[in-house]
């Protein structure tokens, strides 16, 4: 048996948590049913009644409320187990699993408890996303989106041209071609995370499934977290880009980058890639995180920290909770191949800040 991941356990306390509800709800309605006989009972007066109903009835239903009550308290310990406000936290995406098997591999044996983005159709997506899963690590849907430069999307891309229903069955095709995804966020994506229909629809759908989004943030005239907000969709915004440049010293910058928002914010949110850079450095540098008193989370175990009512102090970005980036805010990311616009991290419930650097992107 594979081993349930904390999103997993989110969708399974919900459900047994909705189906405890209807249970709940059906026994009163029951308790409530006027008796058949009642009206024959109150003209026979040698009838003998019995005066422990109203107290079986409120007790049945005090019993109710207490199971209720206690399956919803089961549920936030078992899907919180790892988000527990011990420390500083940071959620690490590898994004574009699926290109490249053996580098791929590598990125799954890579220590902590990082998500792997999988790039749908790819050539290694299917085998890479069950490794990912048999080894417990978190898999999400790296969904590829329309750039500003139009640059080629491969196989069912999700673009502004197509049609909802063309859309919708680009994006269900693309989740049955990874199902073990609990969330998605975007690849690429320049121009259609501006868009703010698509996001619609691209969160009705992820609503319906109960799965989160990361917004990669390519552009800093994404809409995408705001729209996942207006339908509820649990959601986190990309705050440091890793591997822009695949320099050793430059990804050991950015990495000190995130661990410094983690140490002031309570939580810091960055994305990678299997870069043999990258995956060298990250082989370092993950296991002295926990000497600094810092932990890897998935990135459902992030939204469940955040969703559990952090306050500022225990993670800034929560509830609109995070001051914003000053200009000079070193957080922020230059435009490189892997984004439009520099960005910073943002929660469902919070504007983005401007972007330091204002002069022309490249569109990704």
């Amino acid at each position: 048996m594979l081993p349930a991941t904390p999103g997993q356990l989110r969708r399974l306390c919900h459900g047994a948590f909705w189906l405890v509800g209807c249970l709940v709800a059906l026994l009163a309605n029951a308790a409530e049913a006027p008796d058949p006989g009642a009206n024959a009972l109150k003209n026979n007066p040698n009838t003998i009644t019995n005066t422990n109903t109203n107290t079986n009835t409120n007790t049945n239903n005090n019993n109710n409320t207490n199971l209720s009550t206690n399956l919803n308290t089961t549920c936030n310990i078992a899907c919180s187990t790892h988000c527990n406000n011990s420390g500083p936290m940071v959620a690490i995406i590898i994004d574009d699993m699926g290109h490249h098997l053996q580098r791929g591999r590598e990125a799954l044996a890579l220590p902590g408890r990082l998500t792997f983005a999988v790039i749908p159709f790819s050539a290694h997506s299917r085998p890479l996303a069950r490794a990912a899963q048999a080894g417990g690590k978190e898999v999400m849907l790296h969904a590829p989106m329309s750039t500003l430069n139009n640059t080629p999307l491969g196989r069912n891309g999700l673009t502004a041209e197509l049609s909802r229903e063309e859309f919708l069955r680009n994006l269900r095709l693309a989740l049955d071609d990874v199902p073990q995804a609990e969330g998605v966020n975007n690849h690429m994506g320049s121009d259609l995370t501006q868009r703010r229909q698509q996001m619609a629809w691209l969160m009705q759908e992820l609503r319906w499934r109960d799965l989160y989004f990361v917004d990669s943030r390519t552009s800093d005239r994404t809409v995408a977290a705001t729209v996942a907000g207006e339908f509820n969709v649990p959601n986190l915004s990309r705050q440091v880009f890793l591997d822009n440049d695949t320099n050793a010293d430059a990804i050991a910058e950015r990495f000190d980058v995130l661990v410094n928002r983690a140490k002031r914010e309570g939580l810091g949110i960055a994305i990678g890639h299997p870069y043999r850079a990258t995956i060298n450095y990250l082989k370092r540098a993950l296991p002295e995180l926990q000497a600094q008193g810092i932990r890897t989370v998935y990135v459902s175990e992030a939204i469940e920290f955040l969703e559990d009512g952090a306050n500022a102090s225990d993670c800034a970005v929560a509830d609109g909770a995070q001051p914003r980036a000053e200009a000079n805010d070193e957080v922020e990311d230059g435009p490189t191949e892997n984004t439009d616009q520099p960005a910073s991290g943002t929660s469902a419930n919070r504007t983005a800040p401007p972007a330091a650097d204002q002069h022309a992107a490249q569109a990704r």
